[in-house]
């Protein structure tokens, strides 16, 4: 039996079953209020879809024709036009960027001479404030790219006060085109440190862009100083150590060799940072080399066989003919297929050693040589 005393029980005696009309009348009206429901957000749906069709039409005119524009003013006396809308004037931020990334020198301060008379600057500039992160975030980064130094104080502040890491991340890439001063860089590293979650490659293109920016300042000799300082004192981390010289072997500058060479002998117990070395001196052609070569022929691990194979051609004919042959048996494919690309190099001294192999007993090493002989063929063709 169920209690109905009390003033619930007075409750649960007045509540009555909906009358059949009354309910189907309700149900009726819920149908209608989904139905239309449905139609507005497929109609809102189409409209927002004509509406970002019609908007990425208007950009991509306005790119065309600030292309032109811009180049025409780079290598003629004709101005620019003013943009007249947001939309232009992204499109005119964009075409700068993209001119600013390939070129230096003259072009790229004719570039920034545009981009203050056209008033994109101050429109990036007023970005920089907007209430959308994420207009913020593109303003502060395309500034870095046309190299804006007076943007410079308020993105240290926005970095210093920002907490989310994929903000911070963004924002010190954009920080590191800007940079002037070793100091800075303590800064920027010491902010990247209360995040957990960065990756190598992202310190890779940090570095990358340290060098490039200090190069271009004739400052490059003061920021491998830095490094070199901070190595031998034991203060930088080896991850970010590592993706130093990453950066530094991409950047393919020959004035950074000797600090790589001076970090492998540091390191050598190092297997990743041993092999990043390596690969380094091979992309900056370092004049010792071959010494490396010989010291890595025969290390455990396949990387670093493949890394001093794949840069051997940098080594004279007479002491790397016999040791890449002997790779081309090695049982890492890796190094087998690199020691016959560096073979390559040699061209018509490597045809005769070729076309003996073409009668060795292992198959890959008669099939790597029969592939070598046609690419030589056609390199001659």
């Amino acid at each position: 039996m169920v209690d109905t005393s009390g003033d619930l029980g007075q409750i649960l005696e007045r509540i009555q079953p909906l009358r059949p009309e009354v309910l189907k009348v309700l149900l009726w009206r819920v149908f209608l209020f989904l139905g239309a429901l449905d139609v507005g957000l497929f109609a809102g749906t189409v409209v927002h879809r004509l509406y970002v069709d019609y908007k990425d039409k208007r950009y991509r005119r306005a790119y065309d024709f600030f292309t032109d524009k811009v180049v025409e003013a780079i290598f003629g006396e004709e101005d620019v036009p003013n943009p007249k809308s947001d939309i232009e004037k992204e499109a005119l931020v964009d075409v700068l960027v993209e001119i600013n990334r390939k070129f230096r020198g003259e072009t790229e301060e004719k570039v920034k001479e545009i981009a203050k008379k056209t008033g994109v600057v101050e429109f990036l500039i007023k970005r920089t404030k907007s209430f959308s992160l994420r207009k913020r975030i593109l303003a502060f980064e395309k500034l870095a790219f046309l190299g804006v130094k007076e943007v410079k104080g308020s993105l240290r502040k926005s970095l210093e006060k920002e907490e989310k890491s994929w903000v911070i991340r963004r924002l010190a890439l954009a920080y590191s085109l800007l940079i002037e001063d070793v100091s800075e860089i303590k800064f920027l590293f010491s902010k990247l440190s209360t995040i957990e979650d960065t990756s190598f490659k992202f310190l890779e293109f940090l570095w990358f862009n340290l060098l490039t920016n200090f190069h271009k300042r004739d400052k490059f000799e003061d920021l491998l100083g830095f490094v070199r300082n901070l190595f031998r004192e034991s203060k930088l981390k080896s991850e970010l150590l590592r993706s130093f010289v990453e950066a530094l072997g991409n950047f393919k500058h020959p004035e950074g060799a000797d600090l790589i060479r001076e970090i492998y002998e540091g390191f050598k117990e190092d297997t990743l940072m041993r092999i990043s070395c390596l690969r380094a001196l091979g992309l900056t052609a370092y004049e010792g080399f071959c010494e490396l070569f010989l010291e890595n022929l025969e290390h455990p691990d396949w990387r670093v066989r493949a890394v001093v194979c794949k840069f051997a051609f940098l080594c004279p004919w007479e002491k790397v003919k016999d040791p890449l042959i002997e790779r081309l048996y090695d049982k890492s494919y890796y190094v087998r297929i690199n020691a016959g690309n560096s073979l390559l190099f040699f061209k018509s001294n490597v045809k005769p050693v070729l076309e003996e192999l073409l009668e060795s007993e292992d198959k890959f090493v008669r099939d790597t040589a029969r592939y070598l002989l046609q690419k030589l063929e056609l390199q001659h063709a």
